[in-house]
């Protein structure tokens, strides 16, 4: 995970040459919260 200017940048660490995906900070800041949650728990 990366912090560029204005947002958080995540991709998949098995393919580094992969697309990156730019998450902004509220974004990336629900996702957090919903996965601490356990809501994305199968």
């Amino acid at each position: 995970m990366a912090s560029p200017i204005g947002g958080v940048a995540a991709r998949d660490s098995k393919d580094p040459d992969g697309d990156v995906l730019v998450f902004s900070p509220a974004t990336w800041n629900a996702f957090l919260a919903t996965a601490r949650r356990g809501s994305l728990d199968r």
